[in-house]
This record gives structure tokens, sequence and C-alpha cells, in this order.
């Protein structure tokens, strides 16, 4: 099972440093995680029922309003349909970092670790308007494989906004869609839900400005995008850092037109508009990860050496202290290249063809 750790106080009794660090033992949501996962994500009418949501919202949003009544145009298709099919791609583009800047550097596909073919994958885009979902997963899905929810996305909505009826809530759960509180921040247990699904072979799509927001310039990410993909650090009490499992691919894709289709504090669709959407390489964080795996380890030995002596619930607040300093500078550090890699090509959408590829963000190198 995939844990994010360490957990906030909400997921476990406040009662010694070392018990926090137990995965074991942490409560999500006030039960067990396999328990809160189950839960979670069942279905409220059964498997069947939900292929057929899937497929009726799929079909009614992205095939007959966005492809029908609209047009859209998807540059680099092939790139979603080899990540949703086969878990592929030609080339990725690699995160590292070497010790003063993040690094990103494209390789072939074989060059990945071969756990991460075996996972899931994560889709991150800007946000326009209310109807980008499910209307632009149900418009990217080839045929015929949007008539099953195996080939659908998991995805968040606001609590405060589309759960307040219950019978809209089971809809929409139903629908694969799951309730995040906007002010909940980053350690609320649906980001440990969606990590857990995208290391366990689902597709997660999020918006990680956390609103819609269909100015040019792209809104600043949420936080929790960042662990949401990397998860967090921790050591068990014993001292020994607990290595953690390749994050799974990131594929990026921006698109515009869809402010047109659906203006904001209007509920009837346009028709006769077009919308351009783009995916980008995938990114494997896998290296970046690593990088920071190694610092644990360091920091961990030298805190072992400047604290002899000490009980072990101090030793265990001093490991806690150090993974999550870490955890929360590689939430920082993914967080960071998406915001980059999204305002690229979201720049891009608006570019004649020829100034493509012109600028790009001074704190990541491309090598």
């Amino acid at each position: 099972t995939s844990y994010l750790l360490p957990p906030t106080s909400y997921l476990l009794p406040p009662t010694s440093s070392c018990n926090r660090m137990d995965p074991e033992t942490a409560l999500f949501d006030g039960v067990d995680f396999q328990t809160y996962v189950e839960r979670e994500t069942r279905s409220p009418v059964g498997t069947f029922l939900r292929h057929c949501t899937t497929f009726a919202v799929g079909s009614l949003t992205g095939q007959v309003i966005l492809r029908g009544l609209n047009t859209l145009k998807v540059e680099n298709h092939q790139r979603f349909i080899d990540m949703l099919l086969e878990r592929k791609a030609e080339t990725v583009e690699q995160v590292s970092h070497d010790g003063q800047n993040i690094v990103i550097t494209e390789v072939p596909f074989e060059a990945v670790d071969a756990d991460i073919k075996k996972k899931g994958f994560i889709t991150v885009c800007n946000h326009m308007s209310t109807l980008d979902d499910p209307s632009i997963p149900g418009a990217i899905v080839p045929f015929p494989y949007y008539f099953s929810s195996n080939y659908t996305r998991w995805v968040t909505c606001a609590k405060d906004v589309c759960f307040r009826n219950k019978l809209i809530a089971e809809f929409l759960r139903t629908g694969m869609t799951l309730p995040i509180d906007r002010k909940g921040g980053k350690q609320q247990p649906v980001i440990d839900l969606l990590h857990h699904l995208s290391q366990t072979g689902k597709w997660v799509h999020l918006f990680p400005e956390g609103r819609v927001c269909n100015k040019e310039p792209l809104g600043k990410l949420k936080w929790g995008v960042g662990r949401l993909i990397g998860g967090d650090f921790w050591v068990r009490p014993d001292g020994t850092p607990v290595e953690k499992e390749s994050p799974a691919l990131v594929l990026p894709f921006t698109f515009r037109g869809m402010e047109k289709v659906l203006p904001l504090k209007t509920y009837i669709p346009r028709i006769g508009n077009t919308v351009n959407l783009r995916f980008d390489k995938p990114l494997d964080f896998s290296p970046l990860v690593h990088h920071f795996n190694k610092r644990l380890e360091a920091e961990v030995e030298a805190a072992k050496r400047d604290n002899k002596g000490k009980s072990e619930d101090a030793m265990c607040q001093v490991y806690l202290s150090i993974s999550t300093k870490l955890s929360d500078e590689l939430h920082t550090a993914i967080t960071s290249v998406l915001q980059t890699k999204l305002e690229e090509s979201k720049a891009k959408l608006y570019l004649p063809r020829s100034e493509e590829g012109q600028g790009s963000s001074p704190a990541i190198t491309a090598a």
C-alpha cells in the first residue's frame, strides 16, 4: 500500500512522535487506509452503472458538445493515447537536481525505471471553464475506450460547491469524482487517496490552479499537487529511512477556447467555437525524488551522531522534523517545475508557430 507520510495530527492520535511515524497506525478520516480507499472509490450504484454513467457523461460533454457542436484541435494527441493504453512514450523529460539547480533532461522511454511503467499516470492542465471536466477528458479518450470506466480519469471537485447536495454527490462519486476541501491544506486524506490511485494503475487528473482561471497568464499552482505526485518522506522510529516508491509519470497539457464554450456565470454551452489543446512530453520526477532520498539518509545519519543519548521519543521528533522539511522542499520543487512547464506550454498556444520554443525559465536548466 502506498502511504504519504508523515501525517498531520488529525490523521493520528497525538500520543507520541514515534506513533505519528508509523504508517500502519495511521487513521484516514477515522478509519484505516484500506477501508478509506474502498469507501471513497466505491460506486454507489455498482460497477455496471458506473460504466454507463462515465460513458454517457463523457459522450455528451466531450463527443457531442466539444467535438460535435464545437471544434477540438489536439496537438500531440498520440502522447496521451500511448500513456492511457500502454503507459509508454517515445521520450520523457526526467527531472533531477545537480545540487544547485533543477535539471530537465530528455531521455528515451527505455531509460525510465521499469516499475514506473506498471503504475498509473497523472495529467495536469490549466482550468478555464466549469465545463473543462468532464468535457475534455471525454473528448480526448479515443473510441471505443470511453465505454469503460477503466479508462476514465479520477478527479476532484470542491466539496463546498459540488458535494452540498447528497443526490449530486452520489452522482459525482459514480462518475469518479472525489470531494476536496480547497481550504483543507495539502495533508488532507484525499491527497493520499489520489497518490495511491496513481501508484496502483489509475489515471488521475488534476487542475493544479485549484480554480477556474480563464485569463492568459497561468494562475499560481496549489502546493498540494507536489505532495500528490511526489509523496512524503518518513523515517522509522529506529532511524531507518524508508525508501520511497517512484512517482507516476506526469503528462502536462494546456488548452484555450473553453472559456468561450462555457463562459463564467453561464449554464448553457455555446456552439461554433474552436478549442486548441496541446500535450507536452511526460515528466519523470523519480530522479528528483532519488536526490532527496539521498539527502534524507545523510541528514538522518548526521542527526544520530549529533543527538546521542536522547530518548527514542525525542529522536522520533528529530526524524519527523527532517522528513517534513525535505518533503516540503520536494513538493516545492515539483510544483515549480509544473508551474514553468504549464506556463511555457500555455504561452505557445497564444504564439505563432515561428515563435514557439523561445524563452525558458532561468530557474530550470534544460540538459
